[in-house]
């Protein structure tokens, strides 16, 4: 196992021996890469990357990054800072994502993070099926002489 450099260890710039999640300074010390950015290779002398939407790094000197969890996302590129939640109304199923999906028609969350589409809940007088929010009845307009479908969600007439 690779033992990793303290910051300000002496690099060898000759044969390139700064670990990964360092760069290579021209005093031959070790830098660590800062929070937003990382290096996967040995031995660099410039050059942490940045992670991309979708990713984020929340610690110094990391090798890899992480991917947004299901039920978060990431539009920024660099994000150190964490992944937002999707938002009352949202879900992610995956992780990785760069944006939220809205619910499906007539629908909605009622907390933030949601993660399958499950987690929406239809308006009233509606039911989910499929993935899309279906009424539970038809009903009788007395007043139109006939019957008519009441629109999800709907507390008047019948539309």
């Amino acid at each position: 196992m690779r033992r990793r450099r303290p910051v300000g260890e002496r690099a060898n710039l000759h044969t390139r021996t700064s670990p990964p999640g360092t760069l290579a300074k021209a005093d031959k010390s070790c830098v660590d890469c800062t929070a937003g950015k990382y290096q996967s290779r040995q031995g660099q002398l410039s050059c942490c990357i940045r992670c991309s939407a979708g990713k984020t790094l929340t610690k110094p000197a990391q090798t890899s990054y992480e991917l947004c969890p299901a039920g978060q996302y990431s539009t920024a590129t660099g994000r150190s800072t964490g992944c937002d939640a999707c938002s009352a109304g949202s879900y992610n199923p995956s992780s990785g994502a760069t944006k939220c999906v809205g619910s499906p028609a007539k629908s909605s969350t009622n907390t933030t993070g949601a993660t399958v589409f499950n987690d929406c809940s239809c308006s009233a007088g509606c039911t989910m099926a499929n993935g899309v929010c279906k009424v539970l009845a038809i009903s009788c307009d007395q007043s139109k002489g006939f019957y008519a479908i009441r629109s999800c969600g709907s507390t008047g007439a019948a539309s």
